[in-house]
């Protein structure tokens, strides 16, 4: 929900986005899990940090060697500006 606004503002700068997202705790939605504690939601955390580390540093190096191109880079091309 929050990424919507970001998208948005990417776009307008002609700037490839992309977001990761993980999750930490499913107790506030999925009625048979169980509960949670703060310690289990560090947990989580600290490994999803890990894993979003090595998820985004190889994704740099696969961008280092070769830009992807991407019809973001050009978003505006086609755009038209109303004079008021």
């Amino acid at each position: 929900m929050m990424n919507l606004t970001d998208a948005g503002l990417a776009k307008e700068a002609e700037i490839a986005y992309s977001s990761l997202s993980m999750v930490t705790d499913y107790d506030c939605w999925h009625q048979t899990h169980q509960e949670v504690s703060l310690e289990m939601v560090l947990d989580n955390l600290r490994s999803n940090t890990e894993l979003a580390n090595k998820v985004i540093f190889e994704v740099a190096k696969l961008i280092e060697k070769e830009r992807p191109k991407s019809k973001s880079h050009f978003s505006l091309k086609d755009e038209f500006i109303i004079q008021k």
